[in-house]
């Protein structure tokens, strides 16, 4: 059998030579989009993540002043609760109490005489407290500083601090007291009684920029 092909003639054994041949296939190139970001893309990327560490910076930083605070707070009434615990102890061990400083005393120039303690045992020395404004040149805190002395103390050198950074605000813990109402520290001494109030100057960015705290304790020497 033979089939026409244009002008040529082809027998039926060229027809399958033919179909037994590989047969090629045309590939089309495949378009792929090179397009990338615009500038405008790359600019409102850039400030939206801006934005945001700024948003993350300031949480941070309010997270760490809010520490800051507590921490001060904490330390503060810390400080306080040993200096009336210290004073309550020597309180126990005394005799008697007065307001002021002991007979024949003489306060430092500056300072007030809070309350002093007197010895059971004629031996050991009386105790007093004052309180001055810290001296320049001192790691003492201000407004006040409360000091300790054994002995009549001409100058601060002779006198021992117990605790500073006492505010000058009125104290409202201690019902009634023979002392100035500014010096971060009211007694009401009563013979064997005394009733102490503190009053400290925390952090300046917390809300409750002082601290007030209180103790009564009693003299049992005899």
């Amino acid at each position: 059998m033979t089939y026409g092909r244009c002008s040529e003639t082809v027998s039926e054994h060229e027809l399958l030579t033919m179909s037994d041949q590989p047969r090629s296939f045309i590939h089309f190139p495949v378009m792929v989009s090179a397009k990338g970001f615009t500038l405008i893309e790359l600019l409102v990327t850039i400030l939206a993540s801006v934005i945001i560490l700024l948003l993350a910076g300031n949480g941070l930083i309010a997270v760490i002043r809010i520490n800051q605070i507590n921490e001060a707070e904490t330390r503060q009434q810390a400080q306080l609760n040993r200096a009336l615990d210290f004073m309550a102890d020597e309180v126990r061990e005394a005799r008697a109490i007065t307001a002021g400083p002991p007979a024949g005393w003489t306060s430092p120039g500056g300072c007030d005489g809070i309350f002093s303690l007197l010895k059971p045992n004629p031996v050991e020395p009386n105790v007093a407290y004052y309180v001055c404004s810290p001296p320049g040149g001192t790691l003492w805190q201000g407004p006040k500083v409360l000091y300790r002395a054994t002995t009549s103390p001409t100058t601060l050198a002779s006198a021992e601090p117990l605790v500073d950074a006492l505010s000058t605000q009125p104290i409202t813990n201690c019902t009634a007291s023979p002392n100035p109402n500014n010096l971060g520290i009211k007694t009401v001494p009563d013979g064997k009684k005394i009733e102490i109030c503190l009053k400290g100057v925390q952090s300046s960015l917390s809300q409750s920029p002082t601290l007030e705290l209180k103790i009564v304790a009693f003299a049992r020497g005899s």
